[in-house]
């Protein structure tokens, strides 16, 4: 993908605690922002903060809060930006969006069939599975934890065997996952 340019930059205000569809509701919008072909994304928690309720949201020691300020920001073309803010707008309940134009300087990624994309997407899912392992090793709730980034994975191209490979995953809980999804 080239990204390069006259752009918008989406920004998306949440706490940490926010929720969509039971899952971290920027855990929901980055999978959605991948699901959705856009360049990438990228959340950014804050140590600090207060949205329309004035309550202050922190993570010092003496006030440790559960809820800490999280920003997602998605840069990309116009077009894209445009074509999904409906989507993300259903999405965020308590929150601010913005919207600004951007210009582009550098954006380096592989083609979405490439060998390299995929290989990327590999490794990210091996990091991501090695992260869920440490919350709970079971394949079942390992599967599931990530099973968003495997069917991503698989939709750039990578096979059940190449996934199981990355993740340890045995090929069945990895189809499992796919087709829960179906």
């Amino acid at each position: 993908m080239r990204v390069e340019g006259e752009g918008k930059l989406l920004r998306i205000f949440i706490g940490e605690s926010d929720r969509f569809e039971g899952k971290p509701l920027y855990e929901a919008i980055v999978l959605k922002a991948r699901e959705e072909g856009l360049a990438g994304a990228t959340v950014l928690r804050g140590i600090e903060g207060f949205g329309a309720s004035s309550h202050i949201h922190t993570s010092r020691i003496l006030r440790l809060s559960e809820d800490l300020p999280i920003v997602v920001e998605i840069a990309d073309t116009a077009e894209n930006i445009d074509r999904v803010l409906s989507t993300f707008d259903q999405m965020v309940g308590d929150g601010m969006m913005t919207l600004e134009r951007v210009e582009v300087l550098t954006y380096r990624g592989g083609n979405r069939t490439s060998g390299g994309a995929v290989a990327d997407r590999l490794r990210m899912l091996a990091a991501e599975t090695e992260a869920a392992r440490l919350e709970d090793p079971s394949e079942a709730a390992v599967g599931t934890r990530v099973g968003g980034s495997i069917r991503a994975a698989i939709e750039y191209g990578a096979s059940i065997a190449e996934i199981a490979e990355a993740t340890g995953l045995p090929a069945s809980e990895i189809e499992r996952v796919v087709e829960e999804e179906s």
